[in-house]
């Protein structure tokens, strides 16, 4: 009789701590699942989309110059041919030449400028598809931590009902042993 004792209040002491360590746990898991923090996006990605803007936006290094020196030996060509020329018609066909000349190096630089624009363009999407990445990243990082939660919380009302069952085993088990007399005093 008294193992009998012994047994229901050892499984009602189980099935009682059960239910307060089912609280402390989460709260535990809680709290190192806090201090993981979630997924920041990259700083070195977000200045890579601010350099490629920048980059987008601008003019190509040196074409500036390259526009300037072709109208500035286009300029010094007509000067030289209005002060050398001895023949106007000369001077003409001369000058056409120059400003065919001219022509063929703007359309050149206009041509190259176009190629370096496409590869900004070009470096403009591969920072955007970076961008995108890192959106990922944190979204992924949000659903985990939500997984985790969910999980832990799972947890704990599992723990929560398997004490609340285990008390309700004890009281049974307490009532077989009544009903089978365990309890009553037995006459000799």
């Amino acid at each position: 009789m008294i193992g009998a004792i012994g047994t229901v209040a050892g499984n009602l002491i189980n099935s009682v701590a059960g239910l307060f360590m089912a609280k402390s746990q989460a709260k535990k898991q809680k709290k190192e699942l806090d201090k993981v923090g979630l997924y920041e996006t990259n700083p070195y990605a977000e200045k890579e989309l601010a350099l490629a803007q920048n980059l987008y936006q601008g003019r190509g290094p040196g074409f500036v110059q390259a526009e300037g020196n072709i109208r500035q030996n286009a300029a010094d060509a007509n000067a030289a041919i209005d002060n050398n020329a001895t023949d106007a018609s000369q001077a003409l066909a001369i000058k056409a030449g120059i400003m065919g000349q001219a022509g063929d190096q703007f359309a050149d630089l206009a041509a190259r400028e176009s190629v370096e624009k496409m590869q900004r363009a070009g470096m403009l999407t591969g920072a955007y598809r970076t961008m995108v990445g890192e959106g990922d990243k944190k979204w992924n990082d949000k659903l985990r931590k939500l997984q985790q939660t969910l999980g832990i919380n799972a947890a704990k009302n599992q723990n929560i009902y398997n004490g609340i069952q285990g008390i309700g085993n004890t009281a049974a088990m307490f009532g077989n042993m009544y009903d089978s007399g365990d309890f009553r005093k037995k006459k000799d």
